[in-house]
């Protein structure tokens, strides 16, 4: 961090060393595992501490946001609509809220230093949304860690929530950074007060909102984010670091290295297949598909070369063997391809946010 020229100092956060706290837009985790299954294998995989510790940290997480009550409730997947979004969830499944509250668990387990959230409320209802940013926001107040979230027309009580804020205009203008409690006065100074009836949210993203359906209105909206980007320029000068920072605390490194070193390759190996098992196991619509496939493929065979029924060595009898055992060979092998390269695609979200913290190798998921 650089203050006028003057390193103030040089720290590095790590994603995999635990440091960095990152829930994305879409909540991925194995449907057919319940929370507590889940907890279990991230605490295994990223905490280096006994069982017992283990168990603590778990139910006190699940507590903490509100999961315990279905922490053995199966995840479950989410009902994708015509518009490509998610409409819902199966039945007897977590509600989005849930998954969302599971995300932010999975995120916590392991201490951060900071927490980042990208759009922390997406796809949920305006209660939804309200508890899970509660349940951020005083978990950040709680463990005194900075939270930083990008958020699209917050409710009025979301907003409450903020201590500051950066309000960016189309081209990432910077139009305003700092306290929530002075952003009123301040643009109030520049000209523009926010109306009686008017949350002060939508007004702010009214100030950066350009119109493109109307050419006149777009030049006076450019117009006006223009002054606003070079009035909050002069203000703010060339630091936006507060004269009375401090540099972030330190923090003993939970070393993914270490983590993978003191967890033996054969009990990574049997927790992430034990994970695979349960997760094929106890999806008994696709088990129950493939055995009417199978039976249903068996029995066209049968017909299909009927000359091997009778056990008599001619050369019709040879012939069918020889295409019986191609064609089987040939099924079995494109219903066990086409299963693998379903689960890699669904399972591939997950994957790639645990190995992003060096939870385990890729030749030991393969």
């Amino acid at each position: 961090i650089v203050n006028n020229g003057v390193q103030l100092s040089k720290s590095f956060l790590s994603i995999n060393e635990g440091q960095v706290a990152l829930l994305s837009q879409s909540d991925s985790f194995f449907s057919m595992l319940t929370p507590r299954e889940t907890m279990e294998i991230a605490t295994f995989l990223q905490l280096d501490i006994d069982k017992k510790e283990r168990e603590v940290v778990i139910d006190q997480t699940l507590d903490k946001l509100g999961l315990r009550h279905v922490s053995l409730r199966r995840i479950g997947s989410p009902i994708i609509g015509d518009n490509g979004g998610n409409i819902g969830t199966s039945a007897g499944s977590l509600s989005g809220g849930e998954r969302r509250r599971l995300s932010v668990a999975l995120e916590l387990v392991t201490d951060p230093m900071v927490f980042l959230a990208d759009e922390p409320t997406t796809g949920l209802d305006s209660s939804q949304a309200q508890k899970v940013f509660n349940i951020i926001a005083q978990t950040a107040r709680e463990r005194n860690i900075p939270c930083i979230c990008s958020i699209h027309q917050p409710r009025a009580s979301i907003w409450k929530e903020l201590d500051s804020f950066i309000l960016l205009a189309p081209g990432g203008k910077m139009i305003y950074i700092g306290p929530r409690k002075d952003a009123v006065s301040y643009f109030a100074s520049l000209g523009y007060k926010c109306p009686p009836a008017t949350t002060t949210a939508e007004f702010f993203i009214d100030l950066v909102t350009i119109d493109t359906e109307d050419e006149k209105q777009a030049l006076a909206d450019n117009s006006r984010i223009d002054y606003l980007a070079e009035a909050f320029r002069k203000r703010q000068g060339n630091s936006l670091v507060p004269n009375d920072y401090k540099p972030p605390r330190e923090k003993k490194s939970n070393n993914a290295l270490r983590r993978l070193l003191n967890r033996p390759f054969h009990t990574r190996l049997i927790v992430l297949l034990r994970r695979s098992l349960r997760q094929n196991l106890r999806d008994i619509s696709v088990n129950s598909l493939r055995a009417i496939a199978s039976v249903g493929l068996a029995v066209l065979f049968s017909e299909l070369f009927s000359g091997v029924k009778g056990g008599k060595s001619i050369a019709k009898s040879v012939a069918d063997r020889t295409a019986l055992l191609s064609f089987g060979v040939i099924n079995m092998s494109m219903l066990a391809l086409m299963k693998t390269l379903n689960l890699f695609g669904r399972e591939k979200p997950v994957v790639a946010r645990e190995q992003m913290r060096r939870q385990y190798t890729s030749f030991e998921y393969i």
